[in-house]
């Protein structure tokens, strides 16, 4: 069975398009998608927010579909959805799949109308009552805000003024500096090849990235000496450069270490997002609306 890889891509304007691809470099990933998708032409790439494994391309739609009910319809383009803007019968047909109305203004109104029902008895009440009822909506709210909060915070980090996602091709970086470790070279660092320059100070931002989400979720990690941690292109410049080093070959079983907290780092931090995913994944859209809907209606009668 052949595995293909999807490529979840951030764009700006907080939009996002799902893309198949056989390459493994960002820039050329992104470069593909703008010549693939219109929707980029005024939302530029910016990062990969993931890469997911599929099978056939059917599960394209699916992981679309997925995206969409969670960022919106507006926002998330790829596989049979890719045009710009979508045809009556697409759109039609994603609200009744992913569970709205059609048109979204009936929805709005249907909300309001419901939560009016609901709260006809609400002159009649204590104020104690709709108090009660008031903190219990405000709660709910900043739990979703909290949450919110919480996935923006360990999803990305920025280093040197750029975004930096966190997404499952970084332990294709840590192999790739395993491999680029193994070749048998020494030239001096100013001739080393570009590529191989431009990977290595990517992904040296993004173990940075890695390194300061973790410490927000947990600093008992024990590892020494803590500069290779904090700054790790102290060990591995050695490895990727090929420095004529006397300490290289003693220090091989280190870098090999250092490479693995890394890997264990990495899914926490993972681990932890993907977890604050799902929990954002309960709080639809609707249900949003309904509880800002009924605090302004409550701050509206009292």
């Amino acid at each position: 069975m052949i595995t293909k890889t999807l490529y979840v891509i951030v764009l700006e304007n907080e939009k996002w398009v799902l893309h198949m691809s056989k390459q493994t470099e960002p820039e050329k990933i992104f470069m593909e998608c703008k010549l693939l998708y219109s929707f980029t032409k005024n939302n530029n790439p910016l990062s990969i927010h993931e890469s997911i494994n599929i099978t056939s391309e059917l599960e394209i739609d699916m992981y679309v579909k997925k995206y969409m009910s969670f960022y919106g319809i507006e926002n998330v383009r790829g596989g049979s959805y890719s045009t710009e803007v979508l045809d009556d019968h697409l759109h039609r047909t994603l609200y009744h799949e992913l569970g709205y109305s059609f048109p979204i203004i009936e929805t709005e109104l249907d909300i309001i109308e419901n939560i009016m029902n609901k709260c006809e008895c609400f002159p009649k009440l204590p104020k104690s009552d709709i108090d009660k009822l008031k903190n219990h909506v405000e709660e709910k709210l900043n739990d979703y805000y909290k949450t919110k909060r919480d996935y923006e915070s360990v999803k990305s980090y920025c280093v040197d003024d750029n975004l930096v996602e966190i997404d499952r091709t970084f332990i294709d970086d840590l192999n790739w500096i395993s491999n680029v470790s193994a070749l048998s070279y020494d030239v001096p660092a100013y001739k080393i090849k570009q590529d191989i320059y431009t990977n290595y100070q990517r992904i040296l931002k993004k173990m940075n990235a890695i390194y300061n989400i973790f410490l927000k979720l947990k600093d008992d990690l024990s590892f020494e000496p803590i500069i290779y941690l904090q700054k790790p292109y102290v060990c591995l410049d050695n490895y990727v450069y090929h420095f004529k080093n006397k300490n290289t070959v003693n220090d091989n079983d280190k870098m090999k270490e250092l490479l693995s907290v890394y890997e264990y780092m990495f899914y926490f931090v993972l681990n932890r997002k993907e977890e604050l995913e799902f929990d954002l994944s309960t709080f639809t859209t609707k249900y949003i609306k309904e509880l800002n809907y009924m605090l302004e209606y409550i701050n509206m009668i009292q």
